[in-house]
Protein backbone atom coordinates (compact mmCIF):
# COMPACT_ATOMS: atom_id res chain seq x y z
CA UNK A 1 0.00 0.00 0.00
CA UNK A 2 3.15 2.51 1.08
CA UNK A 3 4.15 1.77 -2.70
CA UNK A 4 0.45 2.54 -4.29
CA UNK A 5 0.30 6.08 -2.06
CA UNK A 6 3.73 6.75 -3.58
CA UNK A 7 2.92 5.71 -7.25
CA UNK A 8 0.36 8.30 -6.87
CA UNK A 9 1.38 11.37 -5.04
CA UNK A 10 4.29 10.86 -7.81
CA UNK A 11 1.50 10.76 -10.81
CA UNK A 12 0.46 14.11 -8.52
CA UNK A 13 3.85 15.67 -9.05
CA UNK A 14 4.53 14.43 -12.32
CA UNK A 15 0.93 15.82 -13.77
CA UNK A 16 1.73 18.99 -11.66
CA UNK A 17 5.02 19.81 -13.97
CA UNK A 18 3.40 18.43 -16.95
CA UNK A 19 0.75 20.84 -16.91
CA UNK A 20 3.08 23.58 -16.04
CA UNK A 21 4.88 22.97 -19.25
CA UNK A 22 1.47 22.26 -20.87
CA UNK A 23 0.38 26.01 -19.71
CA UNK A 24 3.47 27.37 -20.71
CA UNK A 25 3.45 26.32 -24.50
CA UNK A 26 -0.52 25.57 -25.18
CA UNK A 27 -2.88 28.55 -27.15
CA UNK A 28 -5.92 27.01 -24.61
CA UNK A 29 -6.73 26.10 -21.07
CA UNK A 30 -9.14 23.36 -20.68
CA UNK A 31 -6.65 20.86 -21.12
CA UNK A 32 -4.49 22.82 -18.00
CA UNK A 33 -7.49 22.97 -15.79
CA UNK A 34 -8.44 19.16 -16.93
CA UNK A 35 -4.67 17.98 -16.14
CA UNK A 36 -4.48 19.49 -12.84
CA UNK A 37 -8.15 17.89 -12.14
CA UNK A 38 -6.58 14.44 -12.32
CA UNK A 39 -3.26 16.04 -10.56
CA UNK A 40 -5.88 16.81 -8.05
CA UNK A 41 -7.69 13.04 -7.93
CA UNK A 42 -4.01 11.66 -7.89
CA UNK A 43 -2.80 13.60 -5.06
CA UNK A 44 -6.38 13.14 -3.09
CA UNK A 45 -5.83 8.92 -3.64
CA UNK A 46 -2.38 9.11 -2.47
CA UNK A 47 -2.51 11.17 0.28
CA UNK A 48 -5.76 8.67 1.12
CA UNK A 49 -4.14 5.72 1.10
CA UNK A 50 -1.42 7.13 3.16
CA UNK A 51 -3.94 8.13 5.40
CA UNK A 52 -4.93 4.73 5.68
CA UNK A 53 -1.49 3.04 6.07
CA UNK A 54 -0.54 5.25 8.73
CA UNK A 55 -4.35 4.28 10.69
CA UNK A 56 -3.88 0.52 9.80
CA UNK A 57 -0.41 0.42 11.73
CA UNK A 58 -1.91 2.52 14.58
CA UNK A 59 -4.75 -0.14 14.71
CA UNK A 60 -2.19 -2.75 14.85
CA UNK A 61 -0.70 -0.87 17.65
CA UNK A 62 -3.91 -0.01 19.36
CA UNK A 63 -5.28 -3.97 19.45
CA UNK A 64 -2.25 -5.03 20.99
CA UNK A 65 -2.91 -1.83 24.25
CA UNK A 66 -4.94 -3.12 26.73
CA UNK A 67 -8.98 -2.57 26.82
CA UNK A 68 -9.99 0.82 28.09
CA UNK A 69 -7.36 3.14 26.49
CA UNK A 70 -7.14 6.29 24.80
CA UNK A 71 -7.80 3.96 21.56
CA UNK A 72 -11.18 2.58 22.03
CA UNK A 73 -12.12 6.47 22.90
CA UNK A 74 -12.23 7.28 18.54
CA UNK A 75 -16.07 8.11 18.12
CA UNK A 76 -17.73 7.20 14.80
CA UNK A 77 -19.11 10.32 12.60
CA UNK A 78 -23.05 9.74 11.71
CA UNK A 79 -23.90 9.28 8.24
CA UNK A 80 -24.33 12.54 6.00
CA UNK A 81 -25.45 14.00 3.11
CA UNK A 82 -22.38 15.92 2.51
CA UNK A 83 -19.96 13.01 0.59
CA UNK A 84 -22.88 13.07 -2.12
CA UNK A 85 -23.15 16.84 -2.22
CA UNK A 86 -19.30 16.87 -3.24
CA UNK A 87 -19.88 14.32 -6.07
CA UNK A 88 -22.44 16.63 -7.17
CA UNK A 89 -20.27 19.35 -6.93
CA UNK A 90 -17.47 18.22 -8.32
CA UNK A 91 -19.22 17.20 -11.51
CA UNK A 92 -20.63 20.42 -11.77
CA UNK A 93 -17.26 21.93 -11.20
CA UNK A 94 -15.58 19.71 -13.95
CA UNK A 95 -18.92 20.66 -16.57
CA UNK A 96 -18.29 24.35 -15.82
CA UNK A 97 -14.42 24.24 -16.13
CA UNK A 98 -15.47 22.08 -20.31
CA UNK A 99 -18.30 23.94 -20.88
CA UNK A 100 -20.78 26.63 -19.13
CA UNK A 101 -19.26 29.31 -16.80
CA UNK A 102 -22.54 29.29 -14.68
CA UNK A 103 -21.96 25.28 -13.48
CA UNK A 104 -18.52 26.55 -12.14
CA UNK A 105 -19.76 29.13 -10.01
CA UNK A 106 -22.74 26.62 -9.13
CA UNK A 107 -20.19 23.73 -8.45
CA UNK A 108 -18.07 25.86 -6.43
CA UNK A 109 -20.57 27.23 -4.15
CA UNK A 110 -21.84 23.51 -3.58
CA UNK A 111 -18.34 22.98 -2.92
CA UNK A 112 -17.80 25.23 -0.30
CA UNK A 113 -21.43 24.72 1.10
CA UNK A 114 -20.02 20.64 1.30
CA UNK A 115 -16.69 21.44 2.83
CA UNK A 116 -18.23 23.64 5.62
CA UNK A 117 -21.18 21.21 6.39
CA UNK A 118 -19.46 18.33 6.35
CA UNK A 119 -16.44 20.00 8.99
CA UNK A 120 -19.95 21.21 11.32
CA UNK A 121 -20.94 17.59 11.02
CA UNK A 122 -17.56 16.12 12.15
CA UNK A 123 -16.74 18.97 14.32
CA UNK A 124 -20.03 18.32 16.64
CA UNK A 125 -19.71 14.54 17.02
CA UNK A 126 -15.82 15.21 18.29
CA UNK A 127 -17.62 17.92 20.77
CA UNK A 128 -20.22 15.62 21.83
CA UNK A 129 -18.18 12.52 22.12
CA UNK A 130 -15.57 14.72 24.26
CA UNK A 131 -18.59 15.73 26.48
CA UNK A 132 -19.74 12.30 26.90
CA UNK A 133 -16.57 10.36 27.46
CA UNK A 134 -15.69 13.45 30.19
CA UNK A 135 -18.83 12.65 31.97
CA UNK A 136 -18.30 8.77 31.96
CA UNK A 137 -14.90 9.24 33.41
CA UNK A 138 -16.51 11.20 36.05
CA UNK A 139 -14.87 14.40 34.59
CA UNK A 140 -17.33 17.39 34.21
CA UNK A 141 -16.23 20.12 31.54
CA UNK A 142 -15.42 23.62 33.18
CA UNK A 143 -18.07 25.64 32.19
CA UNK A 144 -16.37 29.35 31.65
CA UNK A 145 -12.68 30.18 33.19
CA UNK A 146 -9.77 28.51 31.36
CA UNK A 147 -9.98 27.07 28.21
CA UNK A 148 -9.79 23.17 28.00
CA UNK A 149 -9.36 23.09 24.36
CA UNK A 150 -12.84 21.42 24.01
CA UNK A 151 -15.28 23.60 22.87
CA UNK A 152 -16.09 24.53 19.80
Amino acid sequence: MRVLSRIFLGLGLFLLVASAAYAWHAQEYEGVFLSLSVMIGAVLVGASVTVMVRRALAQIVADAAPPGTAADDEPHVKPTIWPLVFAVSSVALVVGIVANRWALIVGGAFFVAAAAGWIVDVRHQWHHHAHTSAAAAGHVPSQGGAHDGTDV
